[in-house]
Formats: structure tokens, sequence, C-alpha cells
């Protein structure tokens, strides 16, 4: 009879999703975010989340009337930890709920502070089309913790300017300080800053504090690094001579609102002709270093140039600055971050006629002088077509090891078809990975405007707007993330598994695709599907598809559950889905 049984016996094979997983295939990736995927993301922005992941936030026109703001956070392993993204704000207005100018920082507690430009103000009797400055911090957990849809972060309103694009800094465990463009004096641009609280948001200063006093023209593109003493340092572009012979200044504000670089500003560089796009970094010391795009040597011949300001403000270097990269033709957009010591500087370059490509250059803290011996930076990406397809479309990061990871979106497959790539570049200038980059995502129409963070061990986290399942390339209707290991290579392509019966045991086989990086294989068992425990190990191949299969002799009557959990050669796990077998 039992053998009649036993020769009866009906098994029930189910694939459950089980803990997440990076996608490493190029054409796929990991979803962050394809609810609504034919209405726009944008504004896309990321911060750390302080545990090796990455909080991404975006402005989601999902509902055509009230664009929203949401905010998922994805984990080290690939999981989201929130459900679904979260709201930051779908505030509306009589007028207009228009948000933009999206940013967002770590509030140095596990969570991220928002800050947009929101029109929820406006009013049409009288007209008063001024925007204001709203944010929102999130936990860890996806909980919103100040007012809901966001708090108005400058004591003056839109009845008496209109104020857009902020940027925000931590500057002490308790403080933030935002620094905006606002246009109360006449018909000029000025900027303001504004201290908040992290804990509630609410303005700390009596009144806005205008950084350069008010000057002619639009002040604009300001970037800022805290100063380490609870103050900011700000740099900017500024027009006040002509709008076609814009300077680069800076200023320092401390703790107080007080201006330590005088009532107009510190003149960085009033080169002839136009400077640009500035970007700054701390310097280690209590000053920073900042570059920008310099066109004195021709209106139409953008070329790199960077200065060092101690804490004090004083010139470290020449003058209006060093010369970074002076090839023919325009370069533009650089960032600038630091390298031991030393700084590593990167920019769009146009040298070669029609094609935009990305270079690189180390500049030594002590003089600005270049570092490595390519004259005009070393190339990290000269592929056909613009790299990145649209000039700014890069990220900069620092690499662990005193080098650097750039990523970009790259349109060497043509405009339709653009596609994120990345680079990294050691301490002495070589760059470690394959030519022209490693793909992040080659998924089908475009994919754009890489963000990204660092993580552990040396890894980086890429979030990117995609276009594949939109009407046309360009409706960026979903978003999409990829975790690169520190020698370029993405996490295993897939990894399958089957579990059957066989007389009196059940075989374990799962598959991979591509499994370069892989180290080996836990397999492990349940009885519940909540408790698991390890029933053996298998060495990976380690390179290309790999079919493993583990024979588990003991296995307990009715319910069998099976995973795999894959361990990398940098120390990074993650499971497969899960087998059951009744």
């Amino acid at each position: 009879m039992k053998k009649n049984l036993l020769n009866v016996l009906i098994f029930v094979l189910v694939n459950f999703p089980g803990n997440a997983q990076w996608n490493g295939n190029p054409l796929v990736g990991t979803p962050v975010v394809t609810t609504s995927p034919t209405t726009s993301k944008t504004d896309n922005v990321a911060a750390t989340d302080g545990a090796g992941g990455m909080f991404t936030a975006w402005i989601d026109n999902r509902n055509a009337t009230v664009p929203a703001i949401y905010i998922q956070r994805i984990l080290a392993d690939g999981t989201l930890k929130f459900v679904s993204e979260v709201v930051v704000s779908n505030a509306s207005g009589a007028s207009s709920s228009n948000k933009q100018n999206l940013a967002i920082i770590a509030d140095g507690a596990g969570g991220a502070i928002c800050v947009w430009q929101d029109a929820r103000n406006r009013t049409s009797t009288p007209a008063l089309n001024n925007d204001d400055i709203y944010g929102q911090r999130i936990d860890a957990n996806g909980n919103v913790l100040w007012t809901v849809n966001g708090v108005r972060l400058t004591v003056a309103d839109n009845t008496v300017s209109n104020k857009i694009a902020p940027a925000i800094e931590l500057v002490n465990n308790t403080e933030a300080i935002i620094v905006y463009r606002d246009n109360r004096v006449a018909a000029d641009v000025d900027l303001y800053a504004q201290k908040i609280l992290i804990s509630n948001g609410a303005p700390q200063w009596a009144a806005e504090v205008a950084i350069h006093g008010s000057q002619p023209n639009t002040q604009q593109a300001q970037v800022v690094t805290k100063d380490g003493t609870g103050g900011l340092f700000v740099v900017w572009e500024d027009p006040r001579v002509s709008t076609t012979d814009r300077n680069i200044y800076a200023q320092r504000i401390d703790n107080t609102g007080a201006l330590l670089w005088g009532a107009a500003g510190l003149l960085v560089c009033n080169a002839v002709f136009n400077q640009l796009t500035p970007q700054l970094t701390s310097d280690g010391a209590g000053g920073i270093a900042i570059t920008w795009t310099d066109q004195r040597l021709g209106s139409g011949d953008g070329n790199i140039f960077a200065q060092r300001l101690s804490a004090t403000g004083a010139e470290i270097w020449a003058t209006n600055g060093v010369a970074v990269a002076t090839p023919p033709l325009v370069q533009s957009n650089p960032y600038i971050i630091s390298s031991g010591s030393d700084f590593i500087v990167a920019w769009n370059d146009q040298r070669v006629t029609g094609n935009r490509d990305i270079y690189a250059q180390k500049i030594a803290a002590a003089d600005g002088s270049t570092l490595w011996a390519t004259v005009n930076g070393v190339a990290i990406t000269n592929a056909t077509g613009n790299q990145p397809s649209s000039a700014g479309n890069n990220v900069l990061l620092p690499d662990g090891s005193n080098g650097a990871v750039i990523i970009w979106d790259d349109a060497r497959n043509t405009s339709s078809n653009q596609d994120i790539y990345a680079q990294r570049i050691n301490t002495s200038g070589v760059v470690q990975w394959t030519p022209d980059g490693v793909p992040v995502s080659t998924a089908t129409n475009n994919q754009s405007s890489p963000v990204a963070i660092n993580s552990i061990g040396e890894r980086v986290i890429v979030a990117w707007r995609d276009s594949r399942s939109g009407p046309t390339t360009t409706t960026y209707g979903e978003i999409f993330a990829a975790r690169l290991q520190s020698n370029g290579v993405l996490p295993i392509r897939s990894l399958s598994i089957n579990a059957l019966v066989k007389n009196a045991s059940i075989d374990v086989k799962w598959t991979t695709v591509d499994e370069s990086n892989t180290d080996f294989f836990i397999i492990e068992k349940s009885g519940d599907g909540t408790r698991y425990s390890s029933i053996g190990s298998v060495k990976a191949k380690g390179t290309g598809n790999g079919a493993y299969l583990l024979n588990d002799v003991t296995p307990v009557k009715g319910a069998n559950y099976y995973r795999i959990k894959t361990t990398d050669k940098n120390g990074a796990s993650y499971y497969s889905s899960i087998a059951l077998v009744q």
C-alpha cells in the first residue's frame, strides 16, 4: 500500500518572489517605480540612506492636474524598503500646483529631506505669480515627519517675491541652511539664505539673509557645502558686470547668518567673457576647491579652470584660477571631488567636432598643477555620439581609493536610444573598466539623467529615468536602478531555481546567466517559508552561465521551501526566488 501511495504521490512546484535582488542584466535592471509608465517622472534626485542604500525622489505627473513628489528607499541589497512609493507632497493650489527644482539631502539620522519650488500659493486676483520654497522630511521607514504636504521654509511668502531653485546642506546635527534665488529687489534676481530646524523645518532667522546684497541681473547656478563649523560655503555664477561677462563669486555664511566674506560676496574669477557652471568641494582643511567653465580664451571656446580658497577666503592658487584643460573647442560642466589630499575634476568635452565626450584630470592641492601626465586630461569615454547625451547629465563620485567613478547617459547608439554607462579611474589616472565605459542600462528607448550614491565596499548605486514602457522614446515614465561592483561588473544577471521530487529525495536545481564576480552559492531550506537554514554550499564558476544541482536526501513531510543565497567576490549577498515542493 505504501508503495502504491508513493507511485501516485503528487507534488506541487511553485516559485515565489523572495527578497528582492539586484538584476545585473543591463537590458533589465531593478525597477524602482513603474506606476503609470506613460506619464513623466522628472527632477529625479538621490541621497544616501547612511546604510549603503539610496533614497531617490522625483516629481510625478501621474495625476496631470496635481503633480506630486514621491520618494522610495532602495536598500543595499536592492530591496525596496517602502511597500509603495511615499508621497512627499501632492499639494494643490487655487491657481497652480506646479512643483519643480527638487533637491534632496540625507538628514543625518537615516532619513532624507526634500526641498522644492512650489506654486501652491499663487493667486490670480490680484496676480501673484510667485512661488515659495517648501520642504519635507522622511524617516528611514517612509514616515513623513513634517506637516503633510510640506512646510514653507522661508519667513517671507509669495506676496513678497518669487523664490526658486533651492539648494540645501546640513550644517550640524540639528540644522540645515537653504540658498535660493529671489526677485524681491526690483527686477533683479539675487541669492538669499535661511536656516531651518531638521526636527520640524521651521525657519530660524528672523528674515532671510541676502548672500551678496542687491546686484544687477540674475545671480544663479548656486552650489553649497558645509564649512564644518555650523555655517555654509556658497559659490555662484554672477552677471553683475554684464550678462556677457559673468564671473564666479563665493560667500561664507556662519550659523547666525553673518556674511564672513563681505557684504557683496568674494570675487573668485573675473577673467574676460563668461565664467559659468561652478562646482565646489571641501578641501579637507577648512576651505574649498572650486571649478568652472571658463571662456576667457574666446566667447565660444569654453575651458576648465579651478581655484582653491582658504577658510578666510584667501586665494591659494593663481589669481583668477589655474587652467585644468584648455584644448580646442568647448569644455563645460565640470565636477570636482576630493582625492586624498588632492582633487579630481571631470567635465564634458567637445574637442572632437560635433561629438561630446568626458575627460578628467587630477590637480594638486598645493598649487593647482595637473598631476596626470596626459595633457588636457584623460579620456573617460570618447565613443561615437554624445557622452553625456545632454550637457551636464553625468555624476562624479569618489571610488573609495582616491580615484573616481563617473556615470553618464550615453547616445552612442543614437539619440533615440540613450543608455547609462559608467567608468572608474584610479588615483594615477588609469581607467579601470572597459574602454569607453561599462553598460549600466541598455534597455529599449531612452535611459536618462542618472543619479548615484556611494554604497558599501566601493560599490555604487545608480538610478535613472527610463522610457522603455512609454509611448515615445522621451516619455520617461519609470525609474530604474542598478548596483555596480567595484570592478565595474553588475551583479549576476539572473538566477532561476526549480525543485523536483526524485524518489525519496528532492533535486534542487538552479541556473545563472552571466555570473561574473559570483563567488559561491548557499542552498537554504525551510519548513514554514520563514525560518531558513543552510543545507549545503556550491562554489560558483565565476564566469559565463552556470547550471547547478544539490540533492536534498532528507526532505520533510509536507512543505519544503528552497532558496539560493548568492555571494559575490566583494562579499555582498542576495537571494533567489523561492521554490516550494509539497
